[in-house]
């Protein structure tokens, strides 16, 4: 029988299966269900051989798996512009694991990883942010210097500031092992 769905939950979840293939060569993944995610798409942790017949593992993390071009962003106002989303930034502050961006590239075949870790310059310095804006950068050559959020007024809750961090290029690239 035909049927619809809309685009962008298909191309999220080929983004989320590439994720899956390319990390779990290093990481062990547990998965979020749909259904029960609220931000965080999966749970890691970081595997380390012991010897030719082991593993053990590192302390858990989150992952936020986007496809390029995808900006990442929390609180602000709802698609209405009649409610302010501070949950969003309840929830970054109640994490009770470290938050990471996996991007997935367009082709499936690479997975840029980025530290969530310098919206806390933004946390630290307002008790009730606006908005928070994530931008990230491509692989280059130059060293990358953090600096602190970018800040614009106009927000209509909290403080009334959106605070743009920079979360430099991805200190991890990954792609599929490759055996012939």
């Amino acid at each position: 029988m035909p049927g619809r769905q809309i685009n962008f939950s298909i191309r999220g979840e080929q983004y989320e299966k590439a994720f899956d293939a390319i990390a779990s060569q290093f990481l062990s993944i547990v998965r979020v269900p749909r259904a029960d995610d609220y931000g965080i798409d999966a749970y890691c942790h970081v595997r380390r051989p012991l010897d030719a017949t082991s593993s053990t593992i590192g302390g858990a993390f989150g992952v936020q798996i986007r496809g390029p071009g995808c900006n990442l962003q929390f609180g602000g106002m709802n698609d209405k512009g009649d409610t302010w989303k501070a949950y969003e930034i309840d929830w970054l502050r109640t994490l009770g694991v470290p938050l990471y961006l996996a991007r997935v590239s367009a082709n499936l075949c690479q997975i840029d990883f980025y530290s969530l870790w310098p919206i806390w310059l933004v946390l630290g310095g307002s008790s009730a942010p606006f908005r928070i804006v994530c931008e990230f950068t491509d692989c280059s050559g130059t060293i990358f210097t953090l600096s602190g959020a970018t800040q614009e007024l106009g927000g209509c809750a909290g403080d009334g500031i959106t605070s743009t961090v920079s979360l430099g290029p991805p200190f991890s690239q990954r792609e599929p092992t490759r055996t012939y």
